[in-house]
């Protein structure tokens, strides 16, 4: 069973699951409810992750290299310099919660 590392705390959640499920309520961002989320769209979940996860999705890819105003993704890009030059081992550290399934033991981290 994957265990997530996540502010100071260890998380038990099954192979397969999605990482903003697994988080505690409210975890990421207390200002947006998590019904709002989950289609890859606000952003409010981006958090940097290291460990065994989903292939980046369609939605995170065009989310993460945008400009992110107001979220926790702002000035990220994807994770690069903007530059272009980034592999995909780069920008899959920065993911979506809603976006990432937990394949493997991870650490989880915020911009906050």
């Amino acid at each position: 069973m994957p265990t997530i590392r996540f502010d100071g705390e260890r998380i038990e959640c099954e192979d397969g699951r999605n990482l903003l499920r697994a988080l505690p309520r409210g975890a990421l961002s207390s200002a947006t409810p998590v019904s709002l989320c989950g289609n890859g769209v606000c952003g409010m979940c981006a958090v940097t992750v290291a460990g065994e996860t989903n292939e980046l999705t369609e939605a995170e890819r065009n989310r993460l290299s945008e400009p992110c105003e107001d979220s926790p993704c702002e000035g990220e890009g994807g994770g690069g310099d903007g530059d272009g030059d980034e592999t995909d081992a780069d920008q899959s550290r920065r993911r979506l919660a809603c976006q990432t399934e937990v394949h493997g033991d991870l650490e989880v981290t915020t911009d906050e």
